[in-house]
């Protein structure tokens, strides 16, 4: 009798597997070795992913009924994102093995710091994740993996690491990758009526012309006066503007020579603005197979989820920022323990204060297709120390290039962004030789259950039920 009642189990199961029923093992998303990787790991990867490109089209302008039409580098979304949560849960295997090999450990300090990022996401979006079956833990192995990833770049290309660069070696890589130079950018018009725009574009183009004609003949370091002398001018001419809107009570039209002057002045204060905005990167198994997941319902885990663009995105730079607040403390606690007085630091006059440095080593044909692309192409190419014009669809320019090879300090004060931009590909390298070697096996009925679709339905479904509008 037991016998035929287990024949009739497997048909049951048989017939109800195309429909991913719990007779089908989801509660793990990979295997290697003896060991799994739970089901909430992937998932919490899956939102992630689309949480980054949900806010790309929301940027875009992109309308929610139409993400899964659209294309991210050539490839449908649900592919893009199924394809690249495949990809972290393999690495996270391979950098949790490798870290092991290795004898890495995490100190106290970086638990405790973990812990707290883990608790300060689960504050913001426990609701979310939960409700797609990613439970707190598996959430806390995605932090575990960002700071086990660092800390094995350390090991090989830190300070002390065993495959380091020398000085010499980062400074050949700044001189062929960075650009270095000063700017006077004079906005142009935002103002929608179009010949009120061009009568204003017309004035701002002469402004930017007659201070060329001012400063084209200065050094690098002479710029700063023309710098200076720029700000003044824009500054008195808000002020100008400001009081003739007060007069007047014409608001409309001043506001807009307020905002293009105080636009151009703050450009001037900061010239890299432009281009850091250019330049600016889990348990679920809430199914009934995995009961041990106690604040996951099993039709929970079956329709993991979606929530806005404004949630993925705070998840992500958490995510990511995950060991940064480490290094943010760390420069704190060195600051006092060198006994740094900050203010009288302040005080000191910064040489380079109007200067930018950009690293053009990841660009691509298409990022010089962009605004801020097309003046970082036309300074790499400009001559050293000549004074130049330039135009884009925001401002109109006057720009000197400097030579980056000048700067012998910027080596020694940027090291780490200079090395993770250096070795970034060398390390990723790396990781994919021990993706190799890991004899990793992907769930395919889990990861047919949880796919980019059913994930992002949960999520809009969550954000639809916890909405307090």
């Amino acid at each position: 009798m037991a016998r035929f009642r287990k024949a009739a189990a497997l048909l049951a199961c048989a017939v109800m597997a195309s429909s991913v029923t719990s007779c089908a093992d989801t509660t793990y998303s990979a295997k290697y070795g003896d060991e799994t990787v739970k089901a909430g790991v992937y998932i919490a990867y899956l939102q992630n992913e689309l949480n980054n490109q949900i806010y790309m089209f929301s940027y875009q302008g992109i309308e929610s009924k139409d993400y899964f039409s659209q294309q991210v580098d050539g490839v449908d979304l649900a592919d893009y994102v199924k394809n690249n949560a495949e990809k972290d849960v393999k690495e996270y295997i391979a950098i949790k093995k490798q870290f092991e090999a290795e004898g890495l450990t995490l100190s106290d300090d970086e638990l405790k710091t973990l812990s707290g990022n883990v608790n300060t996401s689960w504050d913001n979006m426990g609701g979310l994740y939960e409700y797609n079956g990613v439970s707190k833990e598996s959430l806390k192995e995605l932090y575990r993996e960002s700071l086990m990833r660092t800390k094995l770049f350390e090991k090989y290309y830190g300070v002390d690491g065993t495959e380091a660069p020398t000085a010499e070696e980062m400074q050949t890589y700044v001189n062929d990758n960075y650009i270095r130079y000063k700017m006077i950018a004079v906005y142009k018009s935002s103002n929608s009526d179009e010949s009120a725009a061009a009568a204003e574009n017309e004035e701002n183009l002469k402004t930017r012309d007659e201070f060329y004609e001012k400063g084209k003949d200065l050094t690098f370091e002479e710029f700063d006066t023309l710098i200076s002398e720029y700000r003044d001018y824009s500054s008195s001419a808000a002020e100008a503007a400001s009081g003739s809107a007060d007069e007047s009570s014409e608001t409309s039209d001043d506001t807009s020579i307020v905002d293009d002057t105080s636009s151009s002045s703050e450009s001037s204060e900061s010239v890299d603005s432009e281009a850091s905005s250019e330049e600016t990167s889990s348990e679920s198994s809430s199914e009934a197979e995995a009961p041990s997941e106690p604040n996951a319902s099993d039709e929970e885990a079956a329709a993991p989820a979606d929530s806005e663009a404004s949630a993925d995105s705070s998840e992500e730079d958490s995510l990511q920022d995950a060991s940064s607040e480490d290094e943010a403390s760390e420069d704190a606690s060195s600051e006092a323990a060198s006994g740094t007085d900050s203010s009288a630091a302040e005080s000191e006059p910064d040489p380079y204060e109007n200067e930018a440095v950009i690293d053009l080593s990841g660009y691509t044909d298409e990022d010089y297709e962009s605004a801020s692309g097309k003046l970082f192409k036309f300074v790499k190419e400009a001559e050293v120390g000549k004074v130049l014009t330039f135009e884009n669809d925001n401002a109109y320019y006057i720009v000197i290039k400097g030579d980056i090879a000048d700067r012998t300090d910027y080596v020694s004060e940027n090291r780490d962004t200079i090395v993770q931009s250096m070795k970034n590909d060398e390390f990723q390298s790396k990781i994919d030789s021990w993706v190799t070697n890991a004899n990793i096996t992907l769930n395919d009925k889990a990861l047919k259950r949880y796919t980019p679709q059913v994930i992002y339905d949960r999520m809009v479904e969550y954000s639809n039920k916890n909405s307090t509008t």
